[in-house]
Formats: structure tokens, sequence, C-alpha cells
């Protein structure tokens, strides 16, 4: 580990070099989602199996309603195919490729004193860079790091709820044609699966969130609240996120389970589970506060439980 701070004193990094601080860049975690793969090849499939769910459900619907049921779902998988597709494509390629061109012209920039840190200027727009590539001044370095530190110290869990005046309640379903009411049913049902977990009640040693997919699993918690910590997270561990996002989908293969303090049952967290059929819960509001990195701790899906156990 190396610590050093630049030639004003305006930059301390500790463990990494500016190079080494994208997820993409790190080969450390991606020799482990290798080996992860490698050493599961052959193990029982972890698919969830749909059809066998789906007849468990259909059981449970009375006879007189299961034709209607039957058409309502062929509907539904025809229109509404929801799926991690970056699990197998991703665009992560070209924002690697961005974030190179980013910090080649930051380095060169940190060079001419331009810039207190070549890693600062992704937070200056192209037109910016271009400009002082081109030996215009502006913005200052100071500009520039004033922006970092203000996105160093806030998150999005600072961003008010509305822009402006709060947004007005959509029409009635009830206003609409019957096809129109289906399709603002359908939207509003989405929307909000995708977003509201719920106002959820957690103790100190129980944490209560959404149940997104069943199973019971144990093992030690690893909180992820940037995208370095990921280099953390070794096979078998449990992820305790606020979110996850499709730049999380490469650690999937080994985790054990996931807990999210954000998402409904719609969200990334909860739709990526079920593709992986991991236990998950989401939604719990504070799960990254009350677990700290390390914890031993069991997720119950079914009832969307995270037990703390030391």
């Amino acid at each position: 580990m190396k610590a050093y701070l630049d030639y004003d004193g305006y930059r301390t990094i500790t463990g990494y070099d500016v190079a080494d601080r994208m997820f993409i860049e790190s080969p450390v975690v991606v020799v482990r989602v290798i080996r992860s793969v490698i050493e599961n090849t052959g193990d029982q499939d972890k698919t969830p199996g749909g059809d066998r769910w789906t007849d468990g459900i259909r059981e449970k619907v009375p006879p007189q309603l299961r034709q209607q049921f039957d058409e309502l779902l062929v509907e539904a998988r025809s229109v509404f195919r929801i799926r991690e597709e970056r699990g197998a494509m991703a665009d992560a390629l070209s924002t690697g490729l961005t974030w190179w061109a980013i910090l080649e012209a930051g380095r060169r920039l940190e060079k001419q004193r331009k810039v207190f840190a070549a890693d600062q200027m992704v937070d200056a727009t192209l037109d910016e860079i271009v400009a002082l590539i081109r030996r215009r001044e502006n913005p200052s370095a100071d500009e520039i790091k004033s922006r970092v530190d203000f996105r160093a110290n806030y998150d999005f869990g600072d961003v008010p709820k509305y822009l402006g005046s709060k947004p007005i309640e959509p029409l009635p379903a009830d206003w609409l044609p019957k096809a129109a009411r289906r399709a603002q049913q359908a939207f509003q049902t989405i929307f909000s699966l995708v977003l509201n977990g719920g106002k959820m009640v957690s103790d100190e040693t129980v944490i209560r969130g959404l149940p997104v997919y069943p199973g019971v699993y144990e093992g030690t918690a690893r909180v992820v609240v940037d995208m370095f910590d990921m280099e953390k997270i070794e096979e078998g561990d449990i992820l305790v996120s606020r979110m996850t996002a499709p730049s999380f989908n490469a650690i999937f293969t080994m985790l054990g389970a996931v807990v999210t303090d954000q998402g409904g049952l719609l969200c990334h967290a909860a739709i990526t589970a079920r593709e992986f059929a991991i236990p998950a819960v989401v939604g719990c509001d504070d799960a990254t506060t009350l677990i700290t990195d390390g914890m031993r701790i069991q997720v119950d899906g079914a009832p969307g439980e995270v037990r703390i156990l030391d």
C-alpha cells in the first residue's frame, strides 16, 4: 500500500495509482470472476425454474379463472420481457475507452499544472477538456476541484425528490378507454415496482426489505459503496450495497446473496438476482448503515429478512 501527495498537496491517494482506480482496469476482480466461473463449471444449474413456478401459481388460481390467467400470462410475456440483457452484452467497453481518453488528457494537463490531478478531468465537459488542451485558461484548476469535492461529499441520497414543484398525479385510469386504461395501469405498476421499495422497519439484529428471490444463505457481508470496494469480494460473499447497476454484473457469479438499500421488485438487483438464482432482499433503506464490512449475516429471501449474526 502506498500513500502520496501530489505537488500542491491537493490529492491523497492510498493504495492505488490514478490509472488503477476504475473497476474496468482492476485485474483483481476480473481474475476472481474468471476463477469462479471455471471452478463452478459443472455445478447444478441455478437458473430459476420458470415453468415450475408458473404451474405452482396457476394451481392457486380458481378453476373458473385459469383461462383468463393463461391469456394474461401470454400477453404479459409477449410485451414485458424484463431481463438483465447486459449480463451477456455491455457498453462498459466504450465507457472504459472514454475513461482512458479523459485520463490521458488529464495527465497532460496535470503536467502543465492546469489541473491538480489527472482523474479530476471526469468533472470537466468535453468542450472544457478541448479548451484546456488547446491552452485556453478555462475552467481553472480550482473550479474543477470544487466540482470534484462536491461529487465526493454528496450522493444520490442528497438529491431532492423533485426538481421544482411536485409533479401532478397522472390521469385516473378510469377516465381512459379500456385499452388505454390497461396500458396506464401497467405502466404505473411497472414503475412502482422498479422504484418503490416501501418503508421497512428494522431493528438491531434484523434488517427488513422486499423479498425478491427465496432461499436462506449465510456468509460474510461485503459492503460496496463505490466501485473500488469490489476488490474485497471473494467467492460466496454477500453483496451489501445501496443499489446495483450493470457494472455489478460481473461479480454476481461469485455472490451467495444480495442485499440493497434501494429498489423495488423490478429493480436491477432484483432482476439479476432472480436470473442468477441467489437469495436477495432489496429496498431495506438502511442495510449499508446497519451492516459493516466483514460481518457474518444470514439472508432469508422468502420473508425479506437479513439477520446480523455477530
